[in-house]
């Protein structure tokens, strides 16, 4: 084939369309592209701290980024306000608000959470909290700062007990622990309560309140002396606002200096015990450097102990944080008052910066080394399991077996992060058939066993993923007395409900809405399931089955008494918070490609009119004559009419949505078989159909998501062989070209398709 035509040339051929898209917008003071490096360190730090969060009992909840203003501002300080963008819901012509911080939503949702229930048992009532999501201020904080960063934070609402300072600043330094920053961080920790105490003791009005604030912020100590000699109307107690701030930063000299009426009151001296104990417990039990600021008086709602954690030698501190007290209500509905607690909030845009996140390495391991790490040598069906390996060929293990089979074997749960062909559905089945074989029931003590009780479920979103799983399945226990059922949408239910009553069933793999009517016709018993994959999680997201999922989950055990392995090409917040909810105290194993697409494939764009794609089409079949094509189009309307026309001419099978289960099986056996050399398909091709000859693939028209992109040119250039993909952009379709273009990292080049377009022949 010839190269392709030069840049100048390319350029000049590239569509208006898509010229306009390109370098055409600015971005805001405050406001960043977060690219590749970054974006990956931000996400592993998301993850890493939530992660720690979660295994500490803290609740994951995730808030809208916006709200009505009386909602979203009723909890809020004046700051917060401030910094609030606010917008006309177009459906109400309400006045809303979008998010510049997270702690008043969560003070929202526990203050209504706690009015809904029983608490007539104050142990029970303790709710925690964490979160991580983004916020945008009005303003950017400092003159480098974001106006887009992400927050992350931890609360515990419903108690006033000093345990639950001590319980939150170890959770706080494990996070800190974890990103080996502690060594090079400091906590500032002072007491709000021995302000507003002195206050309420000598009467002193709010606005001068306000000014010895603004002193002590400044550390103004001449102008804060002044200020005090001239309050001689609050007796002894006005030379104490200046000890505060003079002496602040030594707890024995300040509780000697002190007055004798302020010494002997009962809650300034119990914030000052407070504090002389926090200091000596993160001095012995986390070796923390820290200092005192009892002038440092935190966010208006502090009440209690504040504290701010800083890292290197930055001036404004990473960490904030502190208690709050229960005499805080909503600004409109004042039933909703705040629970006391303690809580804590940081930037990990900032947090990033004092970090390193390190690639894994790529490791490969022999296959013949799967003796020692599949835990079977004494059972009697360990020799089949090896000679099904040994008759399937593989000889090492791929990255993500490698990395993932020493925990998933010794029972752990698991979150891998993969592409199609790398060896994830490999994983998940030797976990399955280990542990089944190594752990056999007993009927002494596992009691009796049903019909339809499986001890494994694997999930998974399209009929022919999960028919390709069955069949990888059936080759890996063809020796062992292992009984697998495949249930599928669109096939006999009898004669599946057969095979699930033939013998007890060991493994099921399902699509979830035909194992639904399953279990609610009493066919299936998930209430003693061992082990659940869930496989191509962002794939069932997309495709909304996490209704049906979820219904399913509510039937099995709790995941602290199963073990459940989630795989996924991509990973964003929702398919993390399914994570963080159904997997319990998981690793996470991240394989990423050098390459989003293998370099056995040429990929190749041709701009033209949505009229000529047909005709272009059908030159392209003309002169490559291809062994095997698959054509890709995004619906399923457009899939039946490239059917219909195409049929006319060439051997041509179809796959949609549309077509029944059993005609979708003999469609991809007659194409498999070369029976058919086209395959008409929508998305649902796109993955789980492993073919190795396809030579060509065609996007008829281009996909709306670009992982799409890269799974539908993945069917071809498999095996080591060489493919091709030739995608149409027209004006219908060309705006999904950016994305792509970003998503693969790499500059697209076009040329204008015309009839006598000959790079096919060379």
């Amino acid at each position: 084939m010839s190269n392709l035509a030069s840049n100048s040339t390319n350029v000049a051929n590239q569509s208006a369309f898509y010229l306009n898209t390109k370098n055409t917008w600015l971005l805001p003071d405050g406001v960043v592209d977060l690219l590749s490096t970054e974006a990956v360190k931000q996400e592993t730090l998301r993850y890493q701290l939530t992660r720690i969060l979660i295994s500490h009992g803290y609740e994951f909840i995730s808030p809208p980024m916006i709200e009505y203003t009386e909602s979203l501002l009723g909890y809020a300080s004046e700051d917060v306000k401030l910094q609030t963008f606010k917008i006309i819901d177009q459906l109400t012509g309400r006045l809303m608000g979008v998010r510049a911080d997270i702690t008043p939503q969560i003070a929202r949702i526990d203050a209504r959470l706690h009015n809904n229930q029983d608490t007539s048992n104050p142990a029970k009532s303790i709710s925690r909290y964490c979160y991580a999501g983004h916020v945008i201020y009005t303003m950017p904080k400092g003159l480098f700062g974001s106006r887009t960063p992400l927050q992350l934070g931890a609360e515990i609402f419903g108690t006033d007990s000093l345990a639950s300072e001590v319980e939150l600043l170890d959770v706080l330094f494990t996070l800190l622990d974890s990103t080996d920053v502690i060594a090079r961080s400091h906590i500032d920790i002072g007491h709000v309560a021995i302000f507003q105490q002195l206050c309420q003791l000598a009467g002193v009005p709010t606005h001068l309140q306000e000014k010895l604030i603004e002193l002590y912020a400044n550390k103004a100590l001449p102008e804060l002396k002044l200020l005090t000699s001239k309050m001689s109307q609050f007796g002894e107690l006005a030379n104490d606002f200046y000890v505060l701030g003079e002496a602040g930063n030594d707890l024995q000299k300040l509780s000697e200096r002190l007055s004798s009426q302020a010494k002997h009151d009962a809650i300034i001296a119990k914030a000052l015990s407070d504090l002389t104990y926090l200091v000596s417990y993160l001095e012995e039990h986390w070796d923390a450097n820290v200092s005192v600021d009892v002038t440092g008086l935190g966010y208006h709602y502090h009440t209690g102990v504040v504290f701010n954690v800083y890292v290197a030698d930055e001036s404004l501190p990473l960490i904030r944080g502190g208690r709050f007290s229960n005499h805080f209500h909503h600004e409109v509905d004042n039933t909703d008052a705040v629970r006391s607690g303690v809580g804590f909030s940081c930037e990990l845009n900032r947090w990033q910066n004092h970090i390193q996140v390190h690639e894994q390495p790529f490791t490969v391991v022999p296959y013949s080394h799967v003796q020692t790490i599949l835990h079977v040598p004494n059972h009697p069906d360990a020799p089949a399991l090896k000679q099904a390996i040994d008759q399937l060929g593989y000889q090492t293990l791929t990255p993500i077996q490698a990395q993932i089979l020493p925990n998933t074997l010794a029972g752990q749960d698991a979150i891998g992060q993969a592409q199609t062909g790398t060896g994830k559905t490999a994983t998940f089945l030797l976990t399955i058939i280990n542990e089944l074989l190594n752990n056999p029931l007993n009927p002494e003590v596992d009691g009796d066993r049903f019909l339809g009780e499986t001890r494994a479920l694997v999930l998974a979103p399209t009929r022919e993923l999960a028919q390709q799983i069955y069949q990888d399945c059936l080759e890996l226990t063809k020796f062992t007395k292992l009984h697998t059922v495949c249930l599928l949408g669109g096939t006999d239910y009898d004669t599946q409900s057969k095979q699930l009553h033939q013998k007890f069933v060991d493994i099921i793999i399902a699509t979830p809405g035909r194992l639904i009517d399953f279990c609610f016709q009493h066919h299936v018993y998930l209430d003693r399931l061992e082990i659940l994959v869930l496989d191509e999680a962002d794939r069932m997201l997309d495709m909304g089955f996490i209704p049906d999922i979820k219904r399913l989950i509510r039937m099995m055990p709790a995941n602290t008494h199963r073990q459940t392995l989630l795989f996924s090409a991509t990973f964003n917040q929702d398919v993390m918070n399914l994570a963080y909810r159904w997997l319990y105290q998981p690793i996470f194993v991240e394989i990423a490609p050098e390459q989003k697409t293998s370099q056995n494939i040429e990929q190749l764009f041709f701009t033209l009119m949505e009229s000529d794609k047909l005709a272009a089409l059908q030159q392209i079949i003309e002169k490559i004559s291809p062994k095997k094509m698959i054509v890709f189009a995004n619906r399923k309307d457009q899939v039946k009419r490239l059917y219909d026309k195409l049929n006319r001419q060439y051997k041509v099978v179809i796959l949609s949505g549309d077509v029944i289960q059993a005609k979708r099986e003999k469609y991809l056996a007659q194409f498999r078989q070369g029976d058919a050399n086209i395959l008409v398909a929508t998305d649902v091709a796109g993955r789980g159909i492993h073919i190795d000859d396809v030579a060509c693939v065609v996007n008829y028209t281009l996909p709306d998501s670009p992982d799409d992109y890269v799974h539908r040119i993945g069917r071809t250039g498999r095996a080591g062989n060489k493919g091709m993909s030739i995608s149409f952009i027209s004006e219908n379709d060309g705006f999904n070209l950016p994305a792509i273009e970003q998503y693969l990292d790499e500059s697209i080049k076009m040329q204008q398709w015309s009839n006598d377009t000959r790079f096919l022949e060379d």
